[in-house]
């Protein structure tokens, strides 16, 4: 815990000197996609777009915000879509209802 702590604040101080090298939202994004081994990981000019979308009304949106808002879009590429319908589970036979 406390290692996450100092890496971290070493990591904000590199951003305060270097601000340019702070990576966007869509950049971490991707990141997540990557890491978590998400279909949308092959797909991050998606990923970016919706990380551009998201800031415009919510500025302090979260990596998991821009993908729930690439997922709403649709299924990612060469994914179709699938329902899956369900039905009353069958009614027990006669010798199992004793």
């Amino acid at each position: 815990m406390l290692e996450a702590i100092v890496m971290q604040t070493v990591l904000d101080d590199h951003y305060e000197h270097y601000p340019n090298v702070r990576p966007s939202l869509g950049d971490l994004a991707v990141a997540a996609t990557e890491l978590d081994g998400h279909p949308l990981a092959a797909e991050p000019g998606r990923l970016r777009q919706a990380a551009d979308e998201v800031t415009r009304n919510h500025p302090d949106a979260s990596p998991d915000d821009v993908l729930l808002w690439a997922e709403a879009w649709g299924p990612p590429s060469g994914m179709s879509r699938t329902v899956v319908l369900t039905t009353r589970p069958p009614k027990p036979s006669m010798a199992q209802r004793t």
